[in-house]
């Protein structure tokens, strides 16, 4: 299960970080 999470997680992780440096945040 927790193999399952990380897959995605690696993958959505740093998307999502871009996104929110993206917004503004440095």
């Amino acid at each position: 299960m927790h193999r399952i999470f990380s897959l995605p997680f690696a993958s959505l992780y740093p998307l999502y970080v871009t996104k929110v440096e993206k917004k503004g945040r440095t």
